[in-house]
């Protein structure tokens, strides 16, 4: 399959942005000599054989025409060209150009159905062949010659006809198209490096599948256009056909995941299938995928490594690979490398990258040939900070890669002080100052407790709850008014775990202050 892909840094946002149904319009033209279109999708109907369609669409022709077999034919019969609008869609505006003649009992008509039922009637269609124009929500276009007799049958006569050419339909696609399949090399699973293919397949009801586009973190990066590829039917932006693209189409994109648009580890791809709508308003639906990418560790070819283990080092060969540590800690991985007999690959040079846990956060390397020892060991420290997934990989082709992912989880550690310092009397204000640290410690959600003497932690007051500011403080206050005799009370600062700070919850040390009543 010949596969047309092409870079969209220009692509408009109002493409790839998913439009509601029935947002597409498109134009499709039936027995137009102009367009070489001939008699298209319509179809001839008959309840009596004195009825006998023609169907001349060149430009002397006289286009989808009914004319009468000179005989006598009973009431009520009639004979018809329907076209109908496409699984999907509504007819919502028609131009044509029509001629027609009644007589003898016959009277010719041109007709919109609609939804529910029913025909609506457009006029101005006698005499000579004039343009006609009708507007709404439809569902096929009918031109019908009948014998509208109430009883007996009409004469015999051959002048009765009516003729249609020059059919233009604006259509409304009502049903998004979809994405209906995913696949190749960058989807394979694992970590991905270098040139890979995404394999794409969609389906429409409507008008067909136009587009399929690509974005990644947010960037179009490839798209592929039926049209161009020749595979709809359409000139001068009218559809041949009523519909004009493939109501299935596929695409293999191939994509170059070292460029700029592509970040070290998680990406998210966005794959969108856009139907037929010329006035840029197409209907669409997306799919998303993640996708893990590695173009900073280095290949380091065969050394051996069959398998890779790592661990956290705290306190025994069985320490699990999630870690819980307080803020202002880090960590130290163990591991070993081992061929396929389970023999120790000394030498080894392994990649240590680093991400926060915040969703397509980008990954930092922070070793790119860490050595094996001689009994294929190694350590590596991890400093202290937010949050982390840690990831060990090995390297051994530009496809292959032996790699152990540890969580690292750091519980916050707010700072608290209290002011002013010393012995407060009742009547006096404390002031407390909040302190984050750390990565996006602004606006996030915080609140002071209190354990008064020989009672439980419970809030200072609603002032007391709130959000840090930009620079990660937050500031209140409180004014002791009741306390009677001399009592300590103890206060301490909570952070709940939140989106966007990568940490978990934490407290702050107690800090402790003296109240002297009356």
């Amino acid at each position: 399959m010949r596969v047309i892909v092409a870079a969209v840094a220009g692509l408009a946002a109002g493409v790839l942005g998913a439009a509601a149904a029935d947002s597409g319009f498109y134009r499709a033209v039936q027995c137009h000599p102009s367009f070489g279109v001939g008699q298209g999708a319509a179809k001839f109907q008959r309840t009596s054989q004195d009825f006998r369609p023609a169907s001349t669409c060149g430009r002397s022709g006289e286009g989808l025409a009914i004319k009468h077999r000179r005989g006598r034919t009973p009431s009520g019969a009639s004979g018809r060209w329907r076209i109908e609008a496409p699984p999907g869609t509504v007819l919502r505006r028609v131009r044509a150009r029509v001629a027609s003649r009644g007589g003898g009992g016959y009277v010719p008509r041109l007709m919109v159905a609609r939804p529910g039922g029913g025909d609506a009637e457009i006029s101005g269609i006698g005499g000579d062949f004039s343009a006609v124009s009708w507007s709404g929500t439809g569902t096929a276009l009918i031109a019908q010659l009948t014998c509208a007799r109430s009883s007996g049958s009409c004469g015999r006569t051959d002048r009765p006809n009516i003729r249609v050419k020059r059919v233009v339909l604006t259509l409304g696609d009502r049903v998004d198209p979809r994405v209906t399949g995913l696949g190749g090399s960058l989807l394979a699973g694992g970590t991905q490096r270098g040139d890979r293919v995404l394999a794409v397949r969609a389906t429409d009801v409507g008008s067909g599948v136009r587009r399929m586009t690509v974005q990644v973190n947010g960037n179009p990066v490839a798209w592929a256009d039926l049209a161009v590829r020749g595979e709809c039917d359409l000139s001068r932006g009218m559809g041949m056909r009523l519909i004009p693209c493939p109501r299935s189409a596929g695409a293999d994109f191939p994509l170059d995941t070292g460029a700029r648009t592509y970040r070290q580890g998680p990406n998210a791809v966005r794959v969108c299938a856009l139907d037929q709508g010329l006035d840029g308003t197409a209907n669409s639906s997306c799919r998303s995928r993640r996708v893990a990418l590695d173009n900073a560790c280095p290949v380091v070819g065969a050394e051996g490594v069959a398998r890779l283990s790592a661990r956290f080092q705290r306190g025994g060969p069985q320490s699990p690979r999630t870690m819980v540590v307080r803020q202002g800690r880090g960590a130290t991985i163990i591991g070993r490398a081992s061929d396929s007999g389970g023999r120790p690959v000394a030498g080894a040079r392994l990649c240590v990258g680093a991400r926060l846990t915040k969703s397509l956060a980008a990954e930092r390397v922070l070793a790119r040939t860490l050595p094996t020892n001689a009994s294929g060991r190694f350590r590596i420290r991890v400093g202290n900070g937010a949050s982390r997934h840690l990831r060990v990989a090995h390297w051994s082709s530009g496809t292959d890669v032996d790699e152990q992912r540890l969580l690292l989880k750091v519980r916050a550690r707010p700072s608290l002080r209290l002011r002013p310092r010393g012995i407060l009397r009742t009547g006096r204000t404390l002031r407390f100052k909040v302190g984050l640290r750390g990565s996006n410690a602004g606006r996030k959600r915080v609140k002071i407790k209190v354990r008064p003497p020989g009672g439980g932690w419970q809030l200072v007051n609603d002032a007391c709850i709130g959000r840090t500011r930009p620079s990660g403080n937050f500031h209140c206050r409180y004014r002791f008014e009741a306390t009677t005799g001399r009592r300590t009370y103890a206060f301490r600062a909570i952070v709940p775990k939140q989106r966007g700070y990568p940490y978990l919850r934490g407290k702050s040390a107690i800090r402790k202050q003296t109240v002297i009543g009356p």
